[in-house]
């Protein structure tokens, strides 16, 4: 009898510790300049697939990837800088590479104003990718501005919100997610209410080609932090600043850098991909791992084609294939890089 007691226990899981496990990995900065177009361009559209085929395993492994697309999506236009534009086969690549998640609000958002942004996220739908920061109305950002990502038993949410929009005014001031403070307060409390077991804050935020965030940004972070909020990653400035963990646990990115674009400076030339795995017991849920890792993009003619690759920094297969001239490119980039963050960086390493 207390065999069969003892056997029934342990199926109905009365003793059981098994656990969901969910990964996310972020990337930086999804910039449509026109040499990335032209790059990729065919003879009947366009293809940006090749860009990403050093890193599309390490992207397709994770749950979700999440990006930042600073570009619209139009089907009537390519531009690139100052007004970006790109075409719906930029967002089929991106999917293709595995970056499942996209936020959208941020400086261009309205570069093509009401009309750009609509389309944008008739792309995004019509692809089945997700997506948070930018809508179509009142009535739409109600029920589409947190964004939860569930694997198994874990729910975490996103918010996503930018600083600005260049200047760019319309009149429904709901459809792009605005760093308002209030609005932000409201969200939060809203999402923790709403039974999801972590938060996440992605803010299109600081000074473009700074390597540290200002002092107001590491005051918000902390007020963030005591709303309720789990994780706060950081884009816009186009280069890598520090990443901190508080005893807490609480996790701050202030900037991933670009992850594709032709800008070319060496901070400017590549990016990080913050990776995370997040585990929850029937005790407990809690952020298991965090790392970084770094990204470079690799910049060529091919008979007088330009070819765009994003390539992990300390890939030695790849590195062993290029000139002199392109690898020192690669190495001043990642140790400058390695450096900046070892010393600045707090409670997080590469990714292991």
């Amino acid at each position: 009898m207390y065999t069969y007691l003892f056997c029934f226990i342990c199926t109905t899981g009365l003793f059981s510790h098994q656990s969901d496990t969910l990964t996310l990995f972020f990337v930086g900065d999804l910039m449509g300049h026109m040499p990335v177009h032209d790059a990729s361009r065919e003879k009947n559209g366009y293809n940006y697939d090749s860009i990403y085929q050093w890193v599309q395993n390490d992207l397709s492994s994770s749950d979700y990837t999440i990006g930042n697309l600073e570009t619209t999506i139009s089907s009537s236009k390519i531009s690139g800088y100052p007004r970006f534009a790109a075409p719906r086969e930029y967002l089929v690549s991106a999917k293709n590479a595995g970056i499942n998640v996209l936020m959208t609000a941020n400086n261009h958002s309205l570069d093509y104003k009401e009309s750009g942004l609509f389309q944008t996220l008739f792309y995004l739908d019509s692809l089945g990718i997700k997506h948070t920061g930018t809508y179509y109305d009142a009535l739409h950002r109600d029920t589409a501005n947190l964004l939860v990502l569930q694997k198994g038993a874990i729910r975490i949410g996103i918010l996503n919100y930018t600083f600005s929009t260049n200047q760019i005014k319309i009149d429904n001031d709901t459809l792009v997610n605005r760093m308002y403070l209030g609005w932000m307060y409201k969200d939060i409390l809203e999402a923790r209410l709403s039974g999801i077991d972590g938060l996440i804050l992605v803010l299109h935020w600081g000074m473009e080609n700074e390597l540290f965030p200002r002092r107001y940004q590491r005051e918000l972070a902390k007020l963030f932090k005591s709303w309720g909020v789990d994780m706060l990653v950081g884009i816009h400035p186009h280069v890598i600043q520090p990443f901190d963990k508080d005893k807490d646990g609480f996790v701050v990115a202030y900037s991933l850098g670009n992850f594709i674009s032709n800008q070319r400076k060496v901070p400017n030339s590549g990016g990080a991909i913050l990776k995370t795995r997040w585990v929850k017991s029937s005790q407990n849920m809690v952020l298991d791992q965090v790392g970084y890792e770094l990204v470079w993009v690799d910049k060529y003619r091919v008979k007088n084609r330009l070819v765009f690759r994003i390539i992990k920094s300390d890939d030695d297969t790849y590195q062993q294939k290029l000139p002199e001239p392109r690898k020192k490119r690669m190495k001043a980039f990642r140790m400058s890089t390695m450096a900046h963050l070892d010393s600045t960086s707090v409670g997080i390493t590469t990714w292991r």
